[in-house]
């Protein structure tokens, strides 16, 4: 039997900081094999900038809203005022998940559609407590990215640990970054010997495509976001006239064939 999957999306501002078309592209990809979807929406005390009151302010619960209203699986949770930081809002769906696994799912974060049925299989022959990815992290367009060779240092400097096996009452995060999932007060999901690594993802062919500096607006809201740790919008101006411009700690970027993006992403960019 296929196992029930719970999603599950923190979300600001998805519909003007993300590239056009991204965040319904994110729903759309897992709706064939979700079980439930759960968007925490909201402004961390890190995102005032952007917010005073802590909700998003271009529409994007709305857009929520109308997904609900057309299936019942996606469930909105906010807070009153500001989130304290990511780790209060992954720990808002503790105990919720009802599914067999929790799918940690960003909304710029989209599978090949090969690959998600794929998982799916391995989450249901093997069992794992954790299955961890590499990814392809995009840059100034579509046709530049990081991956793994280019940029291990910075976004494939530690495993992207992404589904986990869920006890529904029992289990629950201890953190967002690095996710952190506990499958009950005694076992973590984490280091588990039946637990899918990276490495083997890797070798079948699957990662993780994350649109994060696809846009100005994307690098813009991050260097505010994190502040002085890096200034991402200083870095993507030089590198649209410099691609061998330095990046996060000496990362660098390669071309990326517009034919090889998930056809969610082809479909937005018009690429064949």
């Amino acid at each position: 039997m296929k196992p029930k999957i719970s999603f599950m999306m923190l979300l600001f501002n998805g519909l003007t900081t993300l590239p056009e078309g991204m965040l319904k592209a994110a729903f759309d990809q897992v709706k064939d094999v979700a079980h439930e979807i759960y968007v925490v929406e909201g402004a961390t005390e890190l995102a005032r900038f952007q917010s005073d009151t802590g909700r998003s302010t271009d529409g994007t619960v709305d857009f929520i809203h109308d997904l609900m209203r057309n299936d019942k699986r996606i469930k909105l949770i906010q807070h009153k005022g500001h989130w304290k930081d990511k780790n209060h809002m992954v720990r808002a769906t503790n105990t919720l998940f009802t599914g067999d696994y929790v799918w940690q799912l960003d909304s710029d974060e989209i599978y090949h559609e090969n690959d998600i049925p794929r998982i799916v299989d391995m989450l249901e022959t093997r069992k794992p407590f954790e299955v961890d990815f590499f990814s392809y992290v995009f840059w100034g367009g579509y046709t530049d990215c990081v991956t793994e060779r280019s940029g291990r240092t910075w976004t494939n400097e530690k495993p992207k640990r992404r589904i986990f096996l869920n006890k529904p009452g029992h289990s629950f995060w201890m953190s967002h970054n690095p996710p952190w999932y506990c499958y009950d007060e005694v076992t973590e999901c984490a280091d588990q010997e039946s637990n899918i690594s990276r490495e083997e993802m890797l070798s079948l062919g699957i990662k993780i495509h994350h649109y994060s500096y696809v846009t100005r607006q994307q690098a813009a809201f991050k260097t505010q976001y994190y502040g002085k740790s890096f200034d991402y919008l200083k870095a993507w101006d030089r590198w649209q006239i410099d691609k061998t411009t330095k990046l996060v700690m000496g990362s660098t970027t390669e071309p990326f064939a517009l034919s090889n993006h998930p056809k969610i992403i082809k479909g937005l960019i018009g690429a064949k």
